[in-house]
């Protein structure tokens, strides 16, 4: 993840601010942060970060109404999913959507060196 440009779209503060902390450890950096959809869509500025993690479950919709835009779009940012469910359902759903795949909160790290290193 070092030098890799990231926007997070999360709603939790907390769990953000210590996300983005932690990306900064690994030597990645955090390029733009949003709460909703419609903040995220407002962030989404050129040159698109390398990669966009997103919530599922946003204030104002669905993380997945992202990852469908962004893909239609032809961005060149890769997406992962997140949620703090493992539901298998939001793999495939995730993948369907055109993200890089789906990332549970509690193996985030593990998820993300194995998306990543495809």
């Amino acid at each position: 993840m070092r030098d890799m440009s990231i926007m997070l779209v999360e709603d939790d503060l907390d769990f953000r601010a210590g996300l983005s902390r932690a990306l900064a450890r690994k030597g990645a950096r955090v390029v733009a942060e949003a709460t909703t959809l419609a903040e995220a869509r407002e962030a989404l500025v050129s040159p698109a970060p390398d990669l966009v993690l997103v919530d599922f479950g946003l204030p104002d919709g669905v993380g997945l109404e992202l990852v469908r835009e962004m893909t239609t779009a032809a961005s060149t940012a890769r997406c992962v999913l997140m949620s703090m469910h493992d539901d298998p359902a939001y793999h495939v759903e995730a993948e369907a959507a055109g993200a890089l795949g789906f990332a549970p909160k509690h193996r985030l790290w593990e998820a993300l060196e194995r998306l990543l290193a495809v």
